[in-house]
């Protein structure tokens, strides 16, 4: 039976040059911490008018709170968009 998963993390103590290694065998708890979309009501992305070369761009506009902003190509564009819970 293979082994069961296990996260292996880098940690740094302040005051140390090294790393330490830290091994769990429960990663569940961290599950906790991935990055999660903010809900639709807290961002907007806007068209930008077509450039000279013909590209297509977005702004993400990530926060309402703090005004951060976020440039988009058309590609990037099209991950965030299908990527959008429906």
């Amino acid at each position: 039976m293979a082994d069961p998963a296990k996260l292996e993390l880098l940690t740094r103590p302040g005051g140390e040059a090294g790393f330490q290694k830290l091994r769990d065998r429960q990663p569940p708890r961290y599950w906790a911490h991935k990055p999660r979309r903010l809900p639709q009501t807290e961002w907007e992305v806007t068209a930008q008018p077509t450039g000279a070369d013909g590209a297509r761009h977005f702004v993400l506009k990530k926060s309402f709170v703090q005004d951060s902003y976020l440039l988009l190509s058309s590609k990037e564009y099209y991950l965030w968009d299908t990527s959008t819970p429906r």
